[in-house]
């Protein structure tokens, strides 16, 4: 019996001995803040005619003939996703390394200024084909995407109210954005930029002069104004982009 108590012992102490020394040799992976920051652009976007602007036989000038002026809006957001091949998994580009948060901030103010919506720990290295997904969803209240603004044309002014929304479904915006190097510096800000005039692209003056005016106001949601509607979805995974800054 004493034999068998030796040599658990010494078995218990071997265990012991590789688990420590794995633990110590396995390496630390150094992580750094990556945070998530909203910026919209082309508040004012231009509007032509036609999709394709005015047309005259062969000849087709893109003149402006209206414009669109968004000056407020909001969106609600679910999740924010991170994805990119990185150079520091298995020693290749081949794997993709995915950061997730939850964001600080649920509705947030698109034209309030340098709002900051969450931050996760990345692993340094370099991230090729990054992408980050943002999946908004509407509250009992209050649409996935909301603009409002002014429609400019030849008969004046007209308030325009955009609603974006997916009913019981997020909405899903992908954004692609240049490759991310996590180096020396402490934190990175990933900005999310919103080119509303892409969000635009293939709305004319004569979608909007043949709108349904509600209220004294042009409403595009999925009830109203449904072909203004239809074309503005479909921009919705190529109006974004994504840039970086440092926090230090």
């Amino acid at each position: 019996m004493k034999v068998k108590v030796l040599k658990s012992s010494v078995l218990l102490i071997l265990l012991v001995g590789i688990a420590s020394c794995s633990k110590k040799n396995d390496p630390v992976p150094v992580t750094k803040k990556l945070s998530y920051q909203f910026k919209v652009l082309n508040t004012t976007v231009p509007l032509t005619s036609s999709a394709h602007g005015l047309k005259t036989d062969a000849l087709t000038l893109v003149t402006s003939i209206g414009s669109i002026k968004w000056e407020s809006g909001y969106s609600n957001i679910l999740a924010i996703s991170f994805a990119g091949k990185s150079d520091n998994i298995h020693n290749d580009t081949t794997s993709a390394d995915y950061t997730f948060i939850e964001p600080f901030v649920y509705k947030v103010d698109l034209f309030g200024g340098n709002q900051l919506l969450g931050n996760v720990d990345i692993a340094k290295g370099t991230y090729h084909d990054v992408e980050i997904k943002l999946e908004l969803k509407s509250s009992s209240s209050e649409p996935a995407l909301y603009l409002k603004g002014i429609y400019a044309s030849a008969n004046g002014g007209t308030p325009v109210v955009l609603s974006l929304s997916e009913g019981n479904d997020q909405l899903v915006i992908l954004v692609t954005a240049k490759d991310l190097t996590v180096g020396a510096k402490d934190g990175y800000i990933a900005f999310i930029n919103m080119h509303l005039d892409k969000l635009m692209a293939g709305v004319s003056t004569a979608d909007l002069d043949a709108a349904t005016v509600s209220n004294g106001s042009i409403f595009i949601d999925q009830n109203n104004n449904t072909v203004i509607y239809d074309k503005i979805k479909a921009n919705i995974n190529n109006f974004s982009d994504g840039d970086y800054n440092y926090t230090n």
